[in-house]
């Protein structure tokens, strides 16, 4: 496998805090979601905005193993599933808690953007405070959920995969 990785922007994480966000209801977003918080997605990160914090980096765990994944196609993103027994977390870097990874999707143009500009890919791995049983009792609290988002100028990656059918 060959892979190659340039220029990457940035990660960061975003705590979710609400449940009922979809594609599907953007005419809702205004009234539901804007209502709630000024720090709405999409976010334009802009460098000379930005204030360095001093936290310990992102530490994740078990990210060397191999899992077999669940990989559907919703129409927007293709979104890879984890199996629930698996063991992939991330925590620290200013997160308030240890956060099971449970799948990860990728927008093809990155959903956020570097002074106004997007990125050739960004992608997003969903995971839900250990404190709670699954992601769906998580998505009720404000530290629930956690989205780590990495986005990059260019991807160049040839591989080979193996499906199972």
């Amino acid at each position: 496998m060959t892979s190659k990785l340039n220029d990457y922007l940035f990660m960061a994480t975003f705590l979710a805090l609400s449940h009922d966000w979809d594609y599907e209801h953007q005419d809702k977003w205004p009234e539901v979601h804007c209502k709630k918080s000024i720090a709405q997605s999409p976010i334009d990160l802009c460098p000379n905005d930005m204030v360095p914090i001093k936290e310990p980096p992102i530490l994740c765990q078990n990210w060397n193993k191999i899992y077999e994944l669940s990989m559907v196609n919703n129409g927007h993103t293709i979104v890879l599933t984890l199996p629930s027994n698996q063991s992939l977390s991330f925590s620290e870097g200013g997160l308030p808690g240890i956060y099971k990874l449970v799948q990860f999707h990728f927008h093809w143009g990155s959903e956020h953007t570097l002074n106004g500009k997007r990125k050739a890919l960004e992608a997003h791995f969903v995971g839900f405070n250990n404190k709670f049983k699954s992601i769906e009792e998580a998505l009720d609290f404000t530290n629930g959920v956690a989205v780590l988002g990495v986005c990059t100028k260019l991807l160049t990656l040839v591989t080979t995969i193996y499906f199972r059918q």
